[in-house]
């Protein structure tokens, strides 16, 4: 497997509104997801750092995962963060951790990208207060229907979109989605 380096572009949605997006079904309550901006109209950008070194994210914002000679491997916007969602699936359970959190993602690889696991496993969270929750996963797999969860595993080639519940202890922190990189990536909460 090549190493992989990370870069990221930082485009809030000014940049995604000029993404034409199709129009909702009739009848239809949800709102658009943003489109993902196709791996070769991309430019990598500066970032913020947080004091770990970890890229700093707002919703909405593009991240792209890039291999060392800068080719892109993925992009991927975390379009909506929220916490305490209404649980869908008939067999949900109550939160270990305390809360659920729900990640509405979009994502896109390459054709000759690696398999990529952006499944609850591959974050983790920080309260306000500073305390890692590394066990996110708890009974976050109960909260929704299996027609609205990302595939944990996204293959070559693949542009998807879902969601990722989390069980997080607090209602306010950040999440971190680490990716095997040099650089995970930190949404607050």
């Amino acid at each position: 497997m090549r190493r992989i380096g990370i870069a990221v572009l930082a485009v809030g949605m000014l940049a995604l509104a000029g993404c034409s997006a199709s129009a909702p079904e009739a009848g239809s309550s949800s709102s658009p997801s943003p489109e993902v901006v196709p791996l070769a109209d991309q430019e990598i950008g500066t970032e913020d750092l947080s004091a770990d070194g970890h890229i700093l994210k707002e919703k909405g914002d593009l991240a792209r995962l890039v291999d060392d000679s800068g080719t892109g491997i993925a992009s991927y916007t975390v379009s909506s963060i929220k916490i305490d969602p209404k649980c869908t699936s008939s067999s949900a359970a109550k939160p270990v951790n305390g809360h659920f959190l729900l990640l509405d993602l979009e994502i896109e690889t390459a054709a000759d990208a690696p398999a990529l696991d952006f499944g609850a496993a591959s974050w983790s969270s920080t309260s306000t207060s500073g305390g890692l929750l590394e066990d996110i996963v708890g009974n976050a797999d109960t909260c929704m229907g299996p027609a609205s969860k990302l595939p944990s595993e996204i293959g070559p080639g693949e542009k998807r979109g879902g969601t990722v519940v989390l069980d997080v202890a607090a209602v306010a922190g950040v999440v971190t989605l680490d990716l095997g990189g040099p650089s995970p990536w930190d949404w607050r909460y």
